[in-house]
């Protein structure tokens, strides 16, 4: 990240982002619009909540150093009205962060069952962010070693061969699996390499 002097996570849940964040250092405001997950958020204790939408954060507008938008467009029907709500509330020179789903070939009944929209290419992305008014400093694809278990489990999903028992030995598998891969994707972006395919996506922008 930037030497951003804190960042408001939008749409950050119970505030395991957050938490997570202030853990290493970063200075953190969520806001989240529904109840439940604002409230478990301040029982974290950590980092001041506000329960509120972007929208009616008028305030805040164009004085907000870093916003983070984590897994959270995706969930937005009108994506680009989202990103113009979090460009106002940006401070010229200031930041966004991004972490979406990825590869839209894997779009699935999973994704519709959690709200998602879609999933993105970078190139879709980054066109939606540029066309708003940021440069991209940054972007990666990344979980690349689950593109292949996400497709396969996708076909299982559509033919209903998946069983409950079937369903646990696959949570276990990608579980290693991701604790094997995650470490050298992690130094790759740490050394702002960019991996060219993935299930998640995760962007860096400047607005100007």
């Amino acid at each position: 990240m930037h030497d951003d002097p804190w960042i408001l996570d939008v749409g950050g849940g119970n505030g395991h982002i957050s938490d997570h964040l202030h853990r290493s250092g970063k200075s953190t405001v969520l806001v989240e619009p529904m109840a439940q997950g604002a409230y478990f958020a301040i029982q974290r204790g950590n980092f001041p909540v506000i329960q509120s939408t972007l929208s009616e954060l008028r305030s805040a507008e164009g004085a907000v150093p870093a916003v983070g938008l984590f897994d959270v467009i995706e969930h937005i029907e009108d994506d680009g009205a989202m990103l113009e709500q979090a460009y106002r509330h940006i401070r010229p020179g200031g930041h966004i962060y991004i972490t979406v789903p990825a590869t839209p070939a894997l779009f699935s009944a999973f994704d519709e069952s959690v709200g998602h929209y879609r999933r993105y290419a970078d190139t879709s992305l980054i066109n939606l962010l540029t066309d708003t008014g940021f440069s991209i400093d940054y972007s990666s694809y990344f979980f690349r070693s689950l593109v292949i278990p996400a497709y396969i489990s996708r076909k299982l999903l559509k033919r209903g061969s998946s069983r409950s028992g079937k369903k646990s030995a696959h949570s276990g598998l990608l579980s290693q699996v991701i604790s094997q891969s995650l470490p050298a994707e992690l130094k790759a972006i740490s050394q702002r390499r960019s991996l060219r395919y993935g299930t998640s996506l995760a962007i860096v922008a400047t607005k100007h």
